[in-house]
């Protein structure tokens, strides 16, 4: 019964998450894509090869057709216009390296090398703050502070980008990119790049129309000010399948639960009450300071730590422009639907699913006996009075769990109701006085619980 506690506090999280959306590293073909369609992004012989890290010479080609140069810079250098004095150049980036060159965005890495070593986050975010009217010489960033301005303005999320930087992290920072304002203005980057005639109107269509439809979305759920904290009720109906014993059972775990993030991290209080035919187990959880505390009734009390990487720090408050950040960035979005009533059905990416599977699997951590992947489908949310209401949600699960020395499948359909009954300063958590004499969740705890 405590794995299974431990695996509905996984459930209530999961809730949590889809509204704050962090997550890990994920595969951004659909975004690349998207981007080759407009003209903005090419791959190799070898296709995108987004697994791979990018080179500065790769990232410097990006920011001058997010500049919307790339003509310019073909025609100025063929014309014998603009000009670099970098040895290391490949012929194919020249033209656009001697732009770079010409109007001040590269100095290189000395006189004579513009440099062939990977692009990372920092580099790749002052190559893109650029692209969007920010600069150094006004005073809007530093180098060293480019990074923090580009998560302020929602374009680089850690949660979402390895730490690698690959091709992958390009692809998805010029998405979202195209989706930013320019410095000054309410228009879009792409929207831009269609005024200026670099990318046609038509190709640009369906992108434009998209951005639209996510601008609402990004300023309908924009969260209150001051502290992260909201009340919910939610629902989550189950039917399990279990293949090999012809077994298929239904069940449904309500949860009441408060969630506040703020300067010390990401605390939660949590009643789950399960329901499984006539038989109903009530679990009472908390999340204080890294930490999980479960009361599982005759089962008994115990605590595990837990590994919540990128919700402990949001001391960082002072930002330009968070709605993006909130909603959750716009590679992750397939598609998005405002509907007649005012509310939204978000079909994900594929990536948001790599997301959450590492994120369990980061929370399993070496436990090999238990194999879960989630597969998020259409959410629908609702909005009232300016505020996130109600999401309609649907998933499915696969788990392989090893009994015996032998795997056993089974596959859950989950319905998940979320209704929203509070938010801001009429949020609070009231925490047990006795937390502090919850023994820690043991491996031979598990196993004789298991027996």
């Amino acid at each position: 019964m405590k794995k299974k506690a431990v695996l509905s506090l996984a459930l209530c999280l999961a809730l949590v998450f889809a509204l704050a959306l962090p997550g890990f590293a994920a595969n951004y073909d659909q975004p690349a894509q998207e981007l080759k369609d407009i003209g903005l992004f090419q791959g190799t012989n070898n296709g995108f090869e987004l697994d791979r890290a990018a080179t500065r010479t790769e990232a410097g080609v990006m920011l001058v057709r997010l500049l919307g140069m790339e003509q310019q810079a073909k025609e100025q250098f063929a014309a014998g216009e603009i000009s670099h004095p970098f040895q290391d150049v490949p012929a194919w980036a020249d033209a656009y390296v001697a732009w770079m060159y010409k109007n001040g965005l590269t100095k290189g890495v000395d006189a004579t090398h513009f440099g062939t070593g990977d692009c990372n986050a920092q580099m790749y975010s002052t190559f893109v703050l650029r692209a969007l009217g920010y600069s150094e010489a006004d005073g809007d960033f530093t180098y060293a502070e480019a990074l923090k301005m580009a998560e302020r303005l929602g374009l680089y999320q850690s949660e979402f980008l390895s730490d690698a930087f690959l091709r992958d992290e390009v692809a998805a920072m010029s998405y979202q990119a195209l989706a930013t304002r320019v410095k000054g203005t309410e228009t879009t980057l792409l929207q831009k790049l269609v005024d200026d005639g670099v990318v046609k109107q038509e190709a640009a269509r369906e992108l434009l129309d998209k951005q639209a439809i996510y601008a609402e979305y990004c300023a309908a759920a924009k969260l209150p000010e001051g502290r992260i904290a909201m009340a919910m009720r939610s629902t989550v109906k189950m039917a399990a399948r279990i293949p090999a014993l012809g077994m298929t059972t239904e069940s449904t775990a309500d949860a009441d639960m408060a969630v506040i993030l703020d300067e010390n991290g990401m605390q939660m209080s949590a009643v789950v009450k399960s329901t499984t035919g006539e038989q109903t187990a009530t679990v009472r959880e908390w999340l204080k300071d890294g930490w999980l505390y479960v009361d599982g009734g005759e089962d008994g009390k115990y605590k595990a730590e837990l590994n919540l990487a990128g919700l402990d720090d949001l001391s960082d408050l002072g930002m330009v422009d968070l709605s993006a950040a909130e909603a959750g960035p716009l590679y992750l979005f397939d598609k998005i639907v405002k509907n007649a009533d005012g509310s939204y059905t978000i079909s994900y990416n594929p990536a948001l699913n790599d997301i959450v599977n590492e994120m369990v699997s980061a929370q399993i951590g070496d436990d090999q006996s238990v194999k879960i992947n989630f597969k998020l489908n259409d959410t629908t949310v609702y909005f009232k009075d300016g505020q996130m209401q109600k999401i309609l949600s649907k998933m499915e699960v696969a788990v392989a769990t090893e009994v015996g020395g032998q795997t056993v499948d089974m596959d859950m359909d989950m319905d998940i109701t979320v209704d929203i009954t509070a938010w801001g300063d009429a949020v609070t958590i009231t925490y047990p006085a006795d937390l502090d004499t919850y023994p820690e969740l043991t491996d031979d705890m598990l196993t004789d619980t298991a027996a």
